[in-house]
């Protein structure tokens, strides 16, 4: 591919600026670049002497290496860089001269500018508003539960009195088809927020999920049901559960049945642990553990109605029914009795790709891991919120670009596709980011057929394509436009990330890797 001519005109420039400005992307494909440039130069040593454009994008490559080398403590593969580094060609110093001068030039334009005029993938970002990172993250790892998406982008919502399922819509579609880097979601933020969220204040991811499942269950039971209209919380995300109690003394049995939209996981001593040193637990031992009987005794003893009074008794939780995508809640904070406040738990859990979850017909159900969304702080009042998602070839819009598969990281308006490796190093360097809400979708049974994706309605494709539209003219305007360009050339809705008024510590680094 690098040795190809015909590139040369729009995607050469455009490699150049991705490495100089944001050269983290250089990790997505390190190894074949350096193959790549091996190849070349041992192929026709002449090459790079007759290509000043060449030339260019491989001072750009050494100045971003440069650039990761010199930020170690986010480099994940410090040995592979620095040997990328090495077998570069030396050149003319007329060419890193050459990239000097185009950072210079492209740090002028970052002054007044937000806009990243180059996209390297299909995923959006989304804007901190002013610590919305909790609904950054939680709206990532939903888009990728496909069918629930799907059933929202294909939804006729023109006929709905239902603003929260409009603006849930218009967030996916964007998400989906824009060109933009990233979107701002701010008539989102209004819609679904419950009244007590303010802005720029620090809020519960999990309890901003609750209250939007809650509220889109609540509007879709007003609506009237049928083919075309259907409650997707319900369909997709929302399970059966039965609670059975047994009383010891006269031996009778009680079940109660509940609607759940996550299961809360606990952190219990007598699960079973990887490593007792650094208390890294086993993911599956702590569901198991929450799915086995448990012991009411002591001051915990059961009602027995049966009996009129407290007796010691057992009582166990079933899934009567398992939704598409189940989502478990990690309980990291705990509320400490002797200060009265809430303390985040910082032991390590696996991260498994498959749970199986035993039914009441003493069956398993397997479940495959689709997003975290990663608390990384030190308390329940501070930190920042991010999702690694895992999107695999269902979840593509263009099914011919396989490019997209794997884990991504959504960081705001940061996007970064990396390997699951990479996701589980990150947890091993970083404490204080751990695992907090995790989302895993059912796997397909032999008598079920995988998911197809259905055309997106024209009148909510058309909303994106105008700004699509909108945005190439900005694209046009701004690559004629001088320093002093005025902000207000910039739409609205994609100004400058306001980001989390908790930068530091515990916002951790604004690049990751």
């Amino acid at each position: 591919m690098i040795g190809n001519p015909s590139c040369y005109q729009n995607v050469i420039p455009a490699l150049c600026w991705i490495f100089i400005n944001q050269p983290f992307h250089l990790q997505t494909f390190a190894s074949s670049l350096q193959s790549e440039i091996l190849q070349l130069v041992l192929n026709n040593p002449n090459f790079l002497n007759e290509n000043i454009e060449m030339n260019n994008l491989v001072e750009s490559v050494r100045y971003g290496l440069k650039s990761l080398l010199n930020n170690e403590d986010y480099l994940l593969n410090h040995d592979l860089f620095n040997n990328l580094l090495q077998s570069l060609p030396k050149l003319n110093p007329i060419y890193a001269k050459n990239i000097q001068l185009m950072k210079c030039k492209s740090s002028s334009i970052e002054n007044y500018s937000n806009e990243i005029t180059v996209r390297v993938h299909d995923k959006v970002g989304l804007v901190n508003i002013g610590n919305t990172c909790y609904l950054n993250a939680i709206m990532q790892a939903l888009y990728a539960c496909t069918k629930f998406r799907m059933c929202v982008l294909n939804c006729d919502t023109l006929s709905l009195n239902n603003e929260l399922l409009k603006s849930l819509q218009n967030l996916f579609a964007f998400l989906a088809l824009s060109q933009r880097p990233y979107y701002r979601p701010e008539r989102f933020w209004l819609q679904a927020k419950p009244s007590y969220f303010e802005r720029n204040q620090q809020q519960d991811c999990q309890e901003f999920l609750r209250h939007l499942l809650d509220t889109l269950h609540e509007e879709a039971k007003k609506q009237i049901q049928n083919e075309f209209n259907v409650d997707f919380v319900k369909q997709h995300l929302m399970g059966t559960c039965v609670h059975i109690s047994k009383c010891l003394t006269c031996l009778s049995i009680t079940k109660s049945q509940d609607l759940f939209y996550d299961l809360s996981i606990g952190f219990n001593e007598q699960s079973s642990t990887i490593n007792e040193q650094q208390k890294c637990f086993d993911l599956q031992s702590l569901i198991d553990h929450a799915f086995a009987w448990e012991s009411l005794n002591n001051e915990n003893q059961l009602a027995c109605d049966t009996c009129q009074i407290k007796q010691d008794g057992l009582r166990r939780m079933f899934l009567t029914s398992h939704p598409n995508y189940l989502i478990l809640l990690l309980k990291r904070f705990v509320h400490n009795r002797l200060t009265g406040k809430y303390e985040k738990c910082l032991d390590r859990t696996t991260l498994p790709e498959l749970i199986k979850l035993l039914t009441i017909n003493e069956t398993f159900i397997s479940y495959q891991l689709k997003a975290i969304v990663v608390h990384h702080g030190l308390s329940m009042n501070s930190g920042h919120y991010y999702a690694f998602v895992n999107f695999n070839n269902d979840d593509l819009i263009d099914k011919t670009n396989t490019n997209y598969i794997g884990w991504w990281l959504f960081n705001d308006t940061h996007v970064e596709h990396l390997t699951f490796e990479h996701v589980c190093a990150h947890f091993q360097r970083f404490q204080s980011a751990t695992p907090y809400v995790l989302i895993f979708e059912k796997e397909i049974q032999e008598t079920e057929t995988n998911v197809t994706q259905l055309p997106i309605l024209p009148y909510v494709q058309t909303v994106v394509d105008r700004d699509n539209q909108l945005y190439t003219q900005e694209q046009k305007r701004r690559s004629r436009s001088s320093r002093s360009a005025d902000m207000s050339d910039v739409s609205e809705p994609y100004l400058r990330n306001t980001g989390c008024k908790d930068q530091s510590p515990d916002r951790g680094p604004p690049c990751i890797f």
